[in-house]
């Protein structure tokens, strides 16, 4: 029996919690460091983070019963979160972005399945 499988993952709340599982880990041990050490041509953290992290927003698929402009908030964050895996110059401040909109999403989501969601203090 072969059972099939996906390299990133596939799904839509799924791919984003893989997605947000990246939030506090490194890109790679000691690539911080590395990175910052480079020419800027190379890159840097937040583009290495990047690089790891949106490979699960691939296969993502957004539900069609999603309210049209939900859905094209969504797909303006997914093709900023892999456009940003290519872009040398991405900083802090779009990885703040991309983990507040797809906790966002999450929250969305709850709510719609009738579920009243609460921001933690702790995230």
């Amino acid at each position: 029996m072969t059972e099939e499988t996906s390299t990133y993952g596939k799904g839509f709340t799924y791919c984003i919690a893989l997605f947000l599982g990246h939030k506090d880990r490194p890109a790679y041990d000691g690539m911080k460091e590395f990175m910052d050490k480079q020419p800027k041509s190379m890159g840097n953290y937040w583009f290495m983070w990047f690089n790891a992290a949106a490979d699960h927003l691939y296969e993502m698929e957004i539900p069609e019963e999603l309210p049209a402009k939900l859905k094209r908030d969504i797909r303006k964050w997914r093709g900023k979160c892999l456009g940003w895996r290519l872009d040398t110059t991405v900083n802090k401040h779009n990885f703040n972005y991309a983990i507040r909109k797809a906790k966002e999403f999450l929250m969305e989501i709850d709510r719609r399945m009738g579920v009243e969601p609460m921001q933690g203090e702790y995230e």
